[in-house]
């Protein structure tokens, strides 16, 4: 079965502008390693303005991310391993789940049973809303 793990690198903005051969060479670089771009995106951070007597620049920061992926061997007992850790993750976040919505649960029964202590009081003192 092919396994395969991630890398995620970010690259700044330098002045408005990424500089293309420190990029070139860093994504070379990784390529060289065996990692191949999967997807990549950009995150706009801000704008940088300055002015003064009407004269002035404007800039835009970016965060770029790059998703980088190779492929890696993996023997059957660590496939196993991280199998039976990821099934013990999602069996948490269900048991975590279960125990929000409970709580959940308890929440409402508290409220309407202080809702149903409110009309009794009034109820009794023959005070209506």
């Amino acid at each position: 079965m092919k396994t395969y793990e991630y890398k995620v690198i970010e690259f700044m903005d330098k002045n408005g502008c990424i500089d293309v051969k420190e990029l070139t060479n860093v994504l070379n670089s990784f390529g060289l390693q065996g990692w191949h771009v999967v997807s990549s995106y950009t995150n706009e951070l801000g704008k940088n303005a300055i002015s003064y007597k009407g004269f002035g620049t404007n800039s835009t920061v970016d965060q770029n991310i790059i998703i980088l992926e190779r492929e890696i061997e993996v023997d059957q007992e660590t496939l196993e391993n991280i199998k039976r850790a990821d099934e013990k993750k999602k069996n948490e976040e269900i048991q975590k789940k279960e125990k929000q919505q409970s709580d959940n649960d308890e929440t409402v029964m508290f409220l309407l049973s202080w809702k149903k202590q409110i009309w009794l009081i009034f109820e009794n003192f023959k005070i209506y809303i």
